[in-house]
């Protein structure tokens, strides 16, 4: 309210709750809430009414409250660090949320939006991520959960500023190497395929020739050095 302290508006400013009155108010890491704060909310949700700041009357408010934390509540409640009243006023209905690496069928429409409002926030015209740069979104933990996803692709974003499509270029390191680490498993695959079948063919050719060295690697058109170091790389006993 008006003279509340030095340089308070003349007009007075209305608060939180006030403004939330006949609505829905949204207080996010509730458990970073010091405890002389906590029991002025309790106070709240108890009484329905708050007091401005340099005010003598209270007024009634009536709203809905959604809080969220990325803490265990009842642990903090044990350890005397959050208000056991409290919580059992906020715990009505509990909604547990899955951290992103355990939803990751969810990273396609997060980036969508989040791409939409990167455009409108810095002026680019992105519409869409490559489809290596979703592979390796899908294989990254995301330990800092939706809002490393929004860091990373603002960061993205302003890095390649033009154009239409985030490639793996514009990735931080973290991520962009994913795409090296898997370009190292297939072709680690390919290779073990191949060494695998090369053995087979090998062993089928000394099947036939009955042991015979020399008449297995004309078989196969392959010069007998070759031949000989296949079998030596391959461990065939003959």
């Amino acid at each position: 309210r008006k003279g509340a302290f030095s340089g308070a508006a003349s007009e007075g400013k209305l608060g939180k709750f006030e403004i939330a009155n006949n609505g829905t108010l949204f207080l996010d890491e509730i458990a970073a809430l010091p405890l002389s704060i906590q029991a002025k909310l309790l106070r709240v949700l108890e009484e329905r009414e708050v007091q401005a700041l340099g005010d003598t009357r209270s007024k009634k408010v009536k709203f809905h409250l959604i809080s969220a934390t990325n803490v265990d509540l009842k642990k903090l409640v044990d350890e005397g660090k959050f208000r056991m009243d409290l919580y059992y006023r906020l715990a009505k209905i509990t909604i547990p949320i899955d951290p992103l690496r355990k939803r990751k069928d969810d990273i396609p429409i997060f980036v969508d939006h989040f791409l939409k409002a990167i455009n409108r926030r810095y002026g680019s015209n992105f519409k869409r991520i490559s489809d290596d740069v979703l592979s390796c979104f899908m294989r990254y933990d995301w330990f800092g959960n939706v809002r490393e996803l929004i860091n990373v692709l603002e960061q993205s974003c302003l890095k390649k500023w033009q154009g239409k499509e985030i490639t793996v270029h514009c990735l931080p390191p973290e991520l962009s190497g994913l795409q090296s680490e898997r370009s190292s498993v297939q072709l680690m695959s390919f290779k073990n395929k191949k060494s695998e079948t090369e053995k087979k063919v090998i062993l089928q050719a000394l099947e036939k020739t009955k042991g015979n060295k020399r008449q297995a690697a004309m078989m196969l058109g392959m010069p007998r050095s070759t031949f000989y170091r296949k079998i030596r790389e391959y461990n065939i006993e003959t």
